[in-house]
């Protein structure tokens, strides 16, 4: 509450940095290239990572989320891997027809969704 206290005041008073300096600082603060070429190695890295399997998955359920939510989760996890052994058992994967590769064209651009 203070903070906003202070904030006001020093509105009142004329003692803020306009809106335009602040956006100057925060755009001189990052290299939007850098960040597009961090978030593109972090995404390399995410999807080059090897799942986890259902046991290890429980083992970091109960090991990182306590005594109660651990189990919970574990419990969560099991229902829902009963649920998809039920829904394959039902109708299984391959019996289900593919929607085929389309092509889609808006203005200029031409896309192949598959």
């Amino acid at each position: 509450m203070e903070a906003l206290e202070d904030a006001i005041a020093k509105r009142l008073g004329g003692k803020f940095v306009s809106p335009a300096e602040a956006h100057s600082t925060v755009a001189s603060l990052y290299n939007w290239r850098d960040v597009a070429k961090r978030t593109e190695v972090i995404y390399g890295k995410v999807m080059n990572r090897k799942g986890l399997g259902d046991g290890e998955r429980m083992k970091r359920y109960i090991g990182g989320f306590g005594s109660i939510v651990g189990p919970l989760f574990c419990l969560v996890l099991g229902l829902g891997r009963l649920i998809l052994a039920v829904a394959e058992w039902t109708l299984p994967t391959n019996e289900i027809d593919l929607a085929p590769a389309t092509t889609i064209v808006r203005g200029a651009k031409k896309r192949r969704i598959q």
